[in-house]
């Protein structure tokens, strides 16, 4: 009788694991469902671009952003709206002038000091590469 109560016990308190963590493939995949889709091609236009800049870049994937990383994070993407994108970058102590905004963090990274609003693929030109060259040479 004892055995029996102790099964019917431990099925009451069997707890489920959790579900696994997700990948890095669907986070990416979810910061680009619906809405947001249109502003996938920016973010594999960025990922071209930091490769050329430095061929070891690293792209991790978080809940909300996507983290560009050298030897340090040196800029983040993220999705803002269904119409634009942000790139966070690590500039330091940078005037902010044309497109280049200040910015106090963006997505948790931290040393993001200034952003580039992004609305389509004409946004990916040569200033914008020079910002990112100087943010991987700040951070590297």
């Amino acid at each position: 009788m004892e055995r029996r109560i102790e099964e019917e016990l431990s099925e009451d308190i069997r707890v489920e694991a959790p579900p696994p963590p997700p990948s890095p493939e669907e986070l990416l995949a979810a910061q680009f469902k619906g809405r947001k889709a249109d502003l996938r091609p920016l973010y594999d236009g960025l990922v071209h671009i930091a490769r050329r800049l430095y061929p070891r870049v690293r792209c991790e994937p978080l809940p909300n952003v996507v983290r560009f990383v050298a030897r340090q994070p040196f800029a983040v993407f993220r999705a803002t709206s269904a119409v634009r994108a942000d790139l966070g970058l690590c500039l330091g102590p940078v005037s902010a002038r044309g497109r280049l905004r200040p910015c106090k963090g963006l997505g948790g990274v931290d040393g993001v000091t200034h952003r580039i609003e992004l609305y389509g693929p004409g946004d990916l030109d040569a200033d914008l590469v020079r910002w990112m060259k100087r943010a991987i040479e700040t951070r590297s």
